[in-house]
């Protein structure tokens, strides 16, 4: 494996090798995740594809939830919220990707319990991006979610 991981797999191994597997608080803003990072994006031609794959990996190690929630509370801090947008940006287009609906992203994202929308969820905001990604009006969906639920 080299020090710039050009697949997906070898972007796993070096976040493997550099202990990120078992770190839970403050990820984005540990040291090793920010080298583990630099060398992605070295690894990869289009920072995009970097991106994907960095976000590909924390999705697969934390789940899309969870790395919903990591992205969420990274946007409330100065110096993470950049590096938030990007792998924002990057989960919703590896969605995109594997044509993911937004009833398994509301799902997935656990927004909708018996029948309820959770309005109060700091994670509603990555929802309606999606749909706005996918290029559908999010708040007509949520209108016709609520009305079928009655």
């Amino acid at each position: 494996m080299s020090k710039k991981p050009k697949s997906e797999a070898e972007v796993f191994q070096l976040f493997t090798k550099m202990k990120l597997v078992n770190e839970k608080s403050n990820l984005l803003e540990n040291p090793q995740f920010l080298k583990w990072t630099n060398a992605v994006t070295k690894g990869y031609k289009d920072s995009q594809a970097a991106d994907m794959a960095i976000a590909s990996t924390l999705a697969r190690q934390h789940g899309d939830k969870g790395l919903a929630k990591i992205i969420a509370e990274a946007k409330k801090v100065s110096s993470t919220e950049n590096v938030a947008a990007k792998l924002e940006e990057a989960q919703m287009k590896n969605w995109l990707n594997q044509k993911e609906t937004a009833d398994y992203v509301l799902r997935v994202l656990k927004l909708e319990k018996d029948g309820y929308i959770s309005f109060r969820s700091p994670l509603l905001g990555t929802w309606v991006s999606y749909v706005k990604m996918m290029k559908e009006n999010p708040y007509k969906l949520l209108l016709v979610k609520m009305i079928a639920t009655k």
